[in-house]
């Protein structure tokens, strides 16, 4: 916290010898700082609260690639969105704050038995770890949805080759068995945080590779290195080394970098729509070796990576946006839209065809916003923009309180035993946490009533499956 405060001092000090623009940016990225500090107050300072996850892509997005537009030439952002800027980064302090006052306030609603204690360490005793052959066997399920994908043409980002919305129903299944499958990788992580033994590091590191480089012609980054934030989340709660902690933090943020960088370029230069999968890992392979070869040239391309990386995470010009254009431009659309929202219980093949519930509607706003490029794209709305273009600032506050309430109790939830049911609940939800800043309040309520039902099933399962493949005789070797 400390570091975002320095942070934060240096772009201000810097801002002053700038335009009024950047100096305002300046202000209102400290002030989401502030916001962001309050939130971590609120649940203790515990890296291992959903509310902390949540809070730390928030920062990521909004005022850390505020500031590093700032300290570019040219800011990375799209120039007509530039001038909103601004706007993004007070709305970011202001959800912030109310984030933390519903975290805070949640412990008033939550029972005695239920309230979390100062400084409780979430999965301590931790519960024995699973066998290797369990978690490969769980890994599996991970291989049957990419082929599955493949063969309904689902499995290419949209930018890069056709993708066939027809059989889009069926990728919240898809995803919930993709998730399955990550969760043998987690708990294979979580046996070498146990063992420290190197055959469980080299079998972890093995099924990660096959995760990562299966997805990579896709051209979706969120499907190849989606997993990357809650393993490296649960890998900081239980490594005890700082030193540790820190380097393969800083290697790992630094590896997805450089990946959101590659991709970025390989969905622009990417071949034809038409173009085989051979062809497609050629093109990639091609975009790789010139991206590294390149590394060491002259500033301006050092300057144009980077730019492309900032690009990348700066998805707060949703928010800027909607600011600016409502209601001037388009009206308060208000919450009509949550009559059809029962669907959420339904699945996708038994909704009505007539009015069947969308949940690519924040992709839909941010089109009519004129964010995204063509429905070809992906740009998020972004929960606080989604919050704005309902009813304003008391909207976006309100709402936000409601939701720091929800992830606290959640919170509560899994500090409540430390088994491995929670464990997996934990790391299954975690995937709905680090992208919650990106989510729109349709996702978002899925994800805490419908999804959070289907993730405690599946982490019972789980959790039962994986206590019968515990190995006592072999645990007894373990050091301790």
């Amino acid at each position: 916290m400390y570091l975002i405060w320095f942070v934060c001092a240096l772009t201000l000090c810097y801002s002053l010898t700038q335009d009024s623009l950047r100096f305002s940016i300046a202000i209102y990225a400290s002030f989401s700082c502030f916001g962001a500090g309050l939130v971590f107050w609120s649940v203790g300072y515990q890296p291992y609260s959903l509310v902390t996850v949540a809070t730390i892509m928030f920062i990521v997005s909004y005022p850390f690639a505020g500031i590093a537009n700032l300290f570019l030439d040219t800011p990375a952002v799209v120039s007509r969105f530039w001038p909103e800027t601004d706007k993004s980064m007070l709305a970011c302090g202001v959800g912030l704050t109310a984030f933390a006052l519903g975290s805070y306030f949640s412990k008033f609603t939550l029972s005695r038995n239920l309230l979390i204690r100062k400084n409780h360490c979430f999965f301590i005793p931790r519960p024995l770890p699973t066998s290797r052959y369990f978690n490969c066997l769980l890994f599996s399920p991970y291989l049957i949805a990419v082929v599955i994908k493949f063969f309904l043409n689902i499995y290419y980002h949209s930018s890069i080759s056709f993708y066939d919305v027809s059989f889009s129903k069926f990728m919240n299944l898809l995803e919930i068995i993709t998730w399955v499958g990550l969760t043998g990788i987690f708990l294979q992580l979580y046996r070498f945080l146990f063992t420290r033994r190197g055959l469980d590091l080299a079998l972890f590191f093995f099924l990660l590779a096959i995760a990562v480089l299966i997805y990579v012609p896709s051209g979706s980054r969120m499907q190849a290195i989606g997993m990357l934030p809650p393993l490296i989340g649960v890998y900081l709660i239980w490594e005890k080394g700082f030193i540790r902690k820190f380097f393969i933090t800083l290697l790992a943020i630094a590896g997805m970098f450089i990946f959101i960088g590659v991709l970025g370029i390989y969905r622009v230069l990417s071949v034809s729509t038409e173009a085989s999968l051979l062809e497609k890992v050629q093109q990639l392979i091609s975009v790789t070796a010139d991206f590294f070869a390149r590394s060491s040239e002259s500033g301006n391309d050092t300057h144009e990576k980077l730019s492309i990386i900032v690009h990348r995470v700066s998805d707060f010009i949703a928010t800027g946006r909607v600011i600016s254009h409502t209601p001037d431009v388009f009206p308060f659309r208000g919450f009509g839209d949550m009559v059809d929202w029962w669907q959420i219980a339904v699945p996708g093949v038994f909704r009505p065809s007539n009015n069947p519930l969308n949940f690519n509607e924040g992709t839909i706003q941010t089109l009519k916003y004129g964010v995204s490029d063509g429905p070809w794209t992906s740009t998020p709305i972004m929960i606080l923009s989604d919050f704005f273009s309902r009813g304003g600032w008391p909207a976006l506050m309100l709402g936000m309180l409601l939701l720091g309430v929800a992830y606290r109790k959640l919170d509560a939830f899994v500090a409540g035993k430390n088994d491995l049911f929670r464990i997996v609940f934990f790391f299954l939800f975690m995937r709905f946490a680090w992208q919650f800043y990106v989510s729109s309040l349709l996702l978002t309520v899925t994800s805490l009533v419908r999804e959070t039902v289907v993730i405690y099933i599946l982490s019972r399962l789980i959790g039962y499956l994986g206590n019968k493949s515990t190995k006592r005789r072999e645990l007894w070797s373990i050091p301790k």
